[in-house]
């Protein structure tokens, strides 16, 4: 398996840690921004390390996931891209993302929109070409696509049972344990 892992500010930290990837069994690589691009401009960045199919995670979530079972919805439609959604009619996080049928009619972090129930799981898969959507070398956020995508409807929703768990801050770490006990 290969991994690309995008980084800013002290990601050298990260690659410190992590390597490589042999201890862990995969090839790692590492993608560096000189100045913050957003999520979205972070992967235009990382662009040569990517195979013409991705899978995208959150660095700052735990996910339950079924990666055979996402790539084969994928791949079985002809869609640019595919996020995964949580019903969540704003228990876990703000509900972001209307969903109709098989794709996402409408994504906003801002923009409160009638039957708005979902959110974004944190984990997506792209074809490679969407890249060429992404500006080169200025910041552009994963909204930003993401809105354009659905826009375009070349946006897939893949629907998972499970919740996620924020672990980037104390609070969300302290929560996940809290419930897991």
């Amino acid at each position: 398996m290969d991994i690309v892992i995008c980084t800013g500010h002290l990601g050298e930290q990260i690659e410190d840690y992590v390597g490589n990837g042999d201890r862990f069994g995969v090839d790692i690589k590492y993608s560096h921004e000189i100045t913050p691009l957003g999520t979205a401009g972070a992967l235009r960045n990382a662009s040569s390390s990517l195979q013409e199919v991705f899978l995208t995670l959150y660095g700052d979530s735990f996910l339950f996931l079924d990666i055979e079972a996402i790539k084969s919805f994928f791949t079985s439609r002809n869609k640019l891209a595919l996020m995964t959604v949580l019903k969540n009619h704003d228990q876990y996080d703000k509900s972001n993302t209307l969903v109709d049928g098989e794709t996402v009619a409408k994504y906003s972090k801002d923009e409160l929109v009638s039957g708005m129930v979902h959110v974004d799981y944190g984990a997506s898969m792209f074809h490679k070409q969407v890249l060429n959507l992404i500006p080169d070398d200025v910041p552009y956020s994963l909204e930003d696509l993401f809105s354009g995508l659905a826009k375009r409807g070349e946006l897939l929703a893949f629907e998972v049972e499970k919740r996620f768990y924020e672990i980037g801050s104390k609070n969300g770490i302290m929560g996940y344990f809290h419930l897991s006990i």
